[in-house]
């Protein structure tokens, strides 16, 4: 449980005072990615998201989402979902065009949109560290694939059936590097952005490191 001297730390400033029930659900949806991501799921509870949001009604999480398990998989689908958006967007772009989908052109497709929104999208400055937590827990993380876009596994698969990839052990482990990396790398670069340690990251070259190295794990 969080001390109550942190429970109230966070993004309340993004919040309007409109009592509608999307806006309420958005509320807390925020507050809890925010606290989870800080403090990881085991160490927050309904009570902590919803005094974080603001709210007098202790069963608000239950009336809009049943309990602190569905509001999880509320917080994975508003993501992903805005990120499936971007991935077909991209895709559907490239085959306009007629080009050939390479690795390069499918590491660019599975990248640019969450390094986008992550480091340059105010209301998903909190996605990263979340994100974070979600990776390292073995049930979150099935949350995560279960809900993993369709565009996504296309890519995926694609990218294994071009580089000749077989054992499926291999591709797993492939796989979880490969986010591993983009996950940590993201969050660590977001630290240093609201540091100020490091306004290069949004540069050019550190998206090239992020492919190039993409790239390396999957397929080195």
């Amino acid at each position: 449980m969080i001390s109550k001297s942190n429970r109230s730390i966070g993004p309340h400033s993004e919040f309007e005072s409109n009592k509608t029930s999307s806006e309420t659900k958005l509320r807390i949806i925020y507050s809890a990615e925010y606290l989870i991501g800080k403090y990881g799921s085991i160490g927050v509870t309904t009570r902590d998201i919803n005094k974080h949001a603001n709210q007098k009604n202790s069963s608000s999480i239950y009336y809009h989402f049943g309990a602190k398990d569905a509001l999880i998989d509320s917080i994975l689908d508003l993501r992903l979902q805005k990120l499936e958006v971007e991935f077909v967007s991209m895709l559907s772009e490239f085959n306009i065009n007629q080009n050939k989908l390479n690795t390069d052109k499918i590491l660019e497709i599975l990248i640019t949109p969450v390094y986008n929104k992550v480091l340059k999208e105010k209301s998903w400055k909190n996605y990263i560290f979340f994100i974070q937590q979600v990776h390292i827990s073995d049930e979150l993380n099935k949350k995560f694939d279960i809900r993993m876009s369709k565009t996504t596994n296309y890519l995926y698969r694609t990218l294994r059936k071009q580089n000749n990839i077989k054992n499926d052990e291999l591709w797993s482990i492939k796989l979880h590097d490969y986010r591993s990396f983009l996950i940590n790398s993201l969050a660590q670069a977001k630290k240093d952005l609201e540091n100020k340690k490091n306004k290069l990251i949004i540069k050019k070259s550190y998206y090239d490191y992020l492919c190039k190295t993409s790239k390396k794990i999957l397929i080195g």
